[in-house]
């Protein structure tokens, strides 16, 4: 574990936090920044926006 990190939230895998793959939907970015930051700690992120992004990734252009 990280310095700095949380300890374990009693899940009955024994998993850490930290060790958690999320799935995260970022509505109303077309930077594609926030999704990025996710992205590179491991997580599926994928950003929404009515505007294209401006960077490649996963990205949903629409409604949310």
């Amino acid at each position: 574990m990280r310095p700095g990190a949380g300890a374990l939230y009693g899940r009955p895998d024994g998993r850490e936090a930290e060790e958690l793959t999320v799935r995260v939907v970022i509505g109303c970015e077309e930077s594609g920044t926030v999704r990025d930051e996710f992205a590179k700690r491991g997580h599926y992120a994928v950003s929404v926006d009515m505007k294209p992004s401006r960077t490649p990734g996963l990205h949903h252009q629409g409604d949310l």
